[in-house]
């Protein structure tokens, strides 16, 4: 239903057999120009590498019904399969969450993603877990993988429990087998939904909006391929940069910061300056920013004399 001559819908072709399609155009008058277009669609059946489409146009000239034919007009297209719908590669998506019913299935909002959880293969590619707790790894060589949670980056006193005949009877490190083109789920429950744990997986949550950055891209996240060039793995929205992974400690150490640099800046705004300072000073003997009864180390007393 794509054909049309001159701008003008034309009839489907007929199979000429050996592969050829033939149309019917007509007559047509000496000396005038034609554009015949039609779309070609490649199938999954279609060979990699160079396609050619050629056309002849032959007939009879009128009057004394020699044959004519016309030289051959050739359109190329090359077939890539390294990408997209014809890709030999794998693709892996999944999430880390909360797995609260204890059934291996991510329900509702109360079994939340855990952000900033790091998983890495065994080809050394590594990615970590979204705001939503979501990741993806495409670009995967058509093998058996396997894939590894780093328990150091789930919330504390947390773990991966086996929910699959190929977690290898631990849970968190999971054998996948991946075909040609294949996309997989692999989804990771972590069990014990302590009002602890649901805390830090919010903390995690306020973390990354905070932090909120455009993807970047590390060499821990590229796969590494023997006798090849690396392949990038995109992972848009989920998994992003390996450097921001979370731990427990990490929370605690931001909070602790956050208190001291809130400590800090409400001691700067205690201070006065030089010139208000003096401004209050009476002709009584005293010290200077000191409080009374404050204990002071003797280096850090000097003696000096002034003479007015």
């Amino acid at each position: 239903g794509s054909v049309m001559l001159n701008g003008t819908a034309l009839a489907d072709p007929v199979d000429a057999q050996g592969g050829d399609m033939r149309f019917e155009l007509g007559a047509l008058a000496p000396l005038s120009t034609h554009e015949l277009t039609y779309v070609m669609q490649f199938s999954a059946a279609a060979r990699e590498g160079r396609n050619e489409n050629t056309a002849v146009l032959s007939g009879r000239q009128a009057g004394t019904g020699t044959p004519r034919q016309s030289p051959i007009a050739r359109a190329m297209v090359r077939l890539d399969n390294s990408g997209g719908v014809f890709a030999r590669q794998g693709t892996v998506i999944g999430s880390v969450f909360m797995d609260c019913d204890a059934n291996g299935i991510r329900g509702d909002f109360s079994e939340p993603g855990i952000p900033g959880v790091r998983i890495v293969t065994q080809e050394g590619l590594s990615v970590v877990t979204d705001i939503d707790g979501k990741y993806s790894l495409f670009g995967l060589r058509p093998v058996t993988h396997a894939f590894l949670v780093q328990n150091e980056t789930l919330p504390a006193g947390t773990e991966v429990t086996v929910t699959r005949t190929n977690d290898l009877m631990r849970g968190g490190s999971r054998v996948i087998p991946l075909r040609k083109g294949e996309m997989r789920a692999e989804h990771f429950a972590v069990a014990d939904c302590t009002p602890q744990t649901m805390a830090e997986v919010e903390n995690r949550r306020a973390h990354f909006e905070g932090k909120q950055q455009p993807n970047s891209m590390t060499a821990a996240d590229l796969p590494i391929e023997g006798q090849r060039a690396p392949v990038r793995s995109s992972r848009g929205e989920q998994g992003i940069a390996t450097t921001t992974q979370l731990t427990s400690g990490m929370l605690n150490d931001e909070a602790e910061a956050a208190e001291d640099i809130a400590a800090k800046a409400e001691a700067s705004a205690r201070r006065q300056s030089l010139d208000a300072m003096i401004e209050t000073l009476d002709s009584d003997a005293g010290f200077v920013d000191f409080q009374d009864g404050i204990d002071l180390l003797r280096r850090g007393l000097c003696a000096g004399s002034a003479a007015a």
